[in-house]
């Protein structure tokens, strides 16, 4: 059985033993590593002696404690070898002034724990709690973590990471399919690219490309994470390429539809059933926001900066949210918006006592804000005539405003700061300011829709 002297960045040296193929055949990982508690190589070479002789040891006892049933639970490997570890680094410890003992390391049962009951039940805390609490303040162990272990912890660093609920539970469902594709208690060590382009071969039969590439980028974090962690040397999901579709063109509202939809009853005759459906189109329209960022604006996010108005896009009121750091800013009310009377519906509003300025709410786990506005918007488009999979979205209005920025030439940067994307090349990023409400006015104001807006009827508040 071979055994490798190795030092680490510390100057500690420490032993590194691989595991024959028949005990990796049961689960074990592809190798040990073992401290050897020095930084002298005199005295290193010595001990790893003694520690190969008493991974030996440790080794020979394994077939006996692992089962090779797939009910046996592989992450039991940890509780198997801690008391034979600890007892093999009390035996380095226990040397005086360099100098190990000559003897064979002695072996023993675990207390109290015979081989049977360590294959038949989980190994209690307080059997291994007394030869493994003096060593507590070495260097640790290198055993294997198995995927469900991985996965807790992943998930416990991305959640105190305060990424959003929907985000997490995405994380869960798509890292979960690994986790049930090779098994909670696979080791992460033996996870090869075999395994995971299996996992994503069988995973395209029943998904679409896009969503088999959301799967195999959450489980790249997942390993990505257990790499960071030293549980594993490398990622194989780095090695996983997955062909790119051609993306499909984000569909812009065209003068054609946007004259279709301004000139119908919602918004010539005032015949919605709920106001929002009137103002919200109009106000993506002329600013450019992501719908859940306008269906979730309070009447104080209405505000006046350098007396301009603005709406405030922030995550700072209840159950709002923004998609990142560049998402919160000040968008320039369009004075088109003012002469249809938003600031007046606006005051309606506060008069009337309401915190939110629409009748949006979020619904559902991920507290959507869109969700009833977006249905009542779909429907309405149908009744209109337009073909569903064929036509323009809410989101759509979005697109329209960026691209008609573009025709116009405007700076990407100012744009980018309208919009809240993060701004393209590393000196705008890191060292330019956003831009002044004042420039984001004039921006906005390139923004001209009269000619489809010209049947709109202004809104006048009882």
């Amino acid at each position: 059985m071979p055994s490798y002297l190795l030092k680490n960045r510390n100057g500690n040296y420490y032993t590194r033993i691989p595991f024959p193929q028949s005990l990796r055949l049961l689960g074990c990982p592809l190798e040990i590593r073992v401290s050897l508690l020095t930084k002298d190589r005199s005295e290193a070479t010595l001990r790893n002696l003694v520690a190969a002789h008493g991974i030996k040891i440790m080794m020979g006892r394994l077939p006996a404690l692992l089962r090779t049933d797939s009910h046996q639970p592989t992450t039991r490997f940890r509780d198997l070898i801690a008391p034979d570890l600890a007892r093999l680094r009390q035996q380095l410890l226990s040397s005086a002034n360099g100098l190990i003992q000559s003897s064979p390391l002695p072996y023993s049962q675990p207390d109290d724990v015979s081989a049977a009951s360590c294959c038949d039940s989980p190994m209690r805390a307080s059997q291994l709690q007394p030869s493994l609490e003096p060593m507590q303040h070495l260097d640790p162990v290198t055993v294997p973590k198995a995927m469900g272990q991985l996965q807790a912890e992943f998930l416990e660093r991305k959640s105190n990471e305060k990424i959003s609920s929907r985000s997490l539970q995405q994380l869960q469902t798509r890292t979960t399919a690994l986790i049930n594709a090779v098994g909670g208690g696979f080791f992460v060590q033996a996870l090869k690219f075999r395994h995971v382009d299996q996992f994503v071969q069988e995973l395209a039969t029943s998904k679409g490309l896009k969503t088999v590439r959301e799967y195999k980028a959450a489980c790249t974090q997942m390993l990505n994470f257990a790499v960071q962690m030293e549980y594993t040397a490398k990622n194989p999901f780095d090695q996983v390429k997955i062909k790119c579709a051609q993306p499909t063109p984000r569909q812009r509202w065209e003068p054609t539809q946007l004259r279709a939809l301004f000139s119908s009853v919602n918004f010539t005759q005032h015949a919605y059933s709920n106001v929002d459906d009137y103002w919200i189109p109009l106000v993506l329209l002329h600013t450019g926001a992501r719908p859940a960022e306008i269906c979730q604006l309070r009447v104080s996010d209405v505000m006046t900066q350098n007396n301009i108005a603005c709406l405030n896009i922030t995550d700072e009121g209840e159950a709002q949210s923004i998609k990142n750091g560049n998402s919160r800013r000040l968008v320039p009310i369009h004075s088109r918006l003012i002469a249809l009377g938003f600031l007046h519906y606006v005051e309606l509003r506060r008069r009337q006592g309401h915190v939110q300025l629409f009748s949006c709410t979020a619904t559902g786990e991920f507290g959507e804000w869109t969700k009833n506005f977006e249905c009542r918007f779909s429907r309405y488009l149908g009744k209109l005539g337009f073909v569903a999979g064929q036509r323009p979205t809410a989101y759509g209005f979005r697109h329209t405003v960026i691209d008609e920025l573009q025709q116009r030439d405007t700076p990407e940067h100012a744009v980018a700061d309208l919009a809240g994307h993060s701004k393209i090349g590393f000196t705008y990023r890191h060292y330019g300011k956003k831009s002044t409400v004042q420039r984001l006015q004039a921006v906005v104001e390139q923004l001209d829709f009269s000619d489809a807006l010209k049947f709109v009827l202004p809104h006048r508040p009882e």
